[in-house]
């Protein structure tokens, strides 16, 4: 009986580790999606404009972010972008930059802080 309750806490445990990591996963997968999606747009923008724009000019362009997601950082110069994007319900952060010689907006991936 005691062997046959501490299979079902493991299973139970592991399980929910399970949904936490593939939910973890699917956010991870989602905020890479917007941050590809801001490197398009930066790509655009540096093809009209000859330099990459900063988030307000961005948005002016067309960019938005998905109801559950919001702006932590954001710089641009001539030869570089960085933007960092949260999670709301997690407060999972990813970030990525882009530089002038990049080839194009899928070159680089974004870097994801774990879920506390």
């Amino acid at each position: 009986m005691m062997i046959a309750a501490f299979g079902a806490l493991v299973m139970a445990v592991a399980s929910f580790q399970m949904t936490g990591n593939l939910r973890a996963s699917k956010i991870e997968s989602a905020l890479s999606g917007t941050l590809t999606s801001v490197a398009q747009h930066q790509a655009d923008f540096r093809v009209v404009h000859q330099r990459f724009g900063r988030w307000e000019e961005l948005q002016e362009q067309g960019m938005r972010l998905p109801a559950n997601q919001r702006l932590v950082k954001s710089n641009a110069t001539a030869s570089h972008w960085f933007v960092a994007i949260r999670d709301m319900d997690t407060g999972m952060i990813c970030e990525r930059t882009g530089e002038l010689f990049d080839e194009s907006p899928d070159e680089r991936t974004a870097t994801c802080r774990p879920l506390p």
